[in-house]
């Protein structure tokens, strides 16, 4: 019974698990550690890879849009500097890890959150207008209520 708990959820708790830790050093030090990335990357490729945890195998649509999503946050960070380069690469591996429709919901809801934090923010004079904010604890956020809405 548990094992099959952990079978299932296994994407769900490696996103959860790296999530969490990337959302304490975002706000510790606005800043992540490639090296988290790195190894939350490992687990999501041990995730797909591994026959034991990979109830259901990711399709190659499923990997193409998950990988052009992160392609495409990956160049906008870039061209447009509105999320760091990390949140982009983060955003992708959930995808990887969850699939395309969690992520982009859980973007669109961490993006939504950040915006409205932003605008509390700048309403109280609490932060200026050029102030950078971390993003991973509202993609943690977004990605909870999109997992939740997802299963329910």
């Amino acid at each position: 019974m548990i094992i099959e708990i952990i079978r299932v959820n296994f994407g769900l708790l490696i996103s959860l698990f790296a999530l969490t830790i990337l959302s304490y050093m975002d706000l510790k030090r606005k800043e992540v550690s490639l090296w988290a990335l790195l190894v939350y990357g490992l687990m999501m490729i041990v995730n797909l890879l591994c026959p034991f945890f990979a109830k259901d195998k990711i399709s190659l649509k499923e990997l193409i849009l998950s990988l052009s999503f992160m392609l495409i946050l990956i160049i906008m960070s870039l061209l447009f500097k509105a999320i760091a380069i990390a949140d982009s690469i983060t955003v992708g591996l959930v995808a990887l890890t969850n699939g395309f429709l969690i992520a982009l919901s859980s973007f669109f809801l961490a993006m939504l959150a950040a915006a409205v934090f932003s605008l509390i923010g700048l309403a109280l004079k609490k932060l200026k207008r050029k102030a950078t904010i971390p993003f991973i604890p509202f993609l943690l956020a977004g990605y909870l209520i999109s997992t939740i809405a997802y299963f329910s």
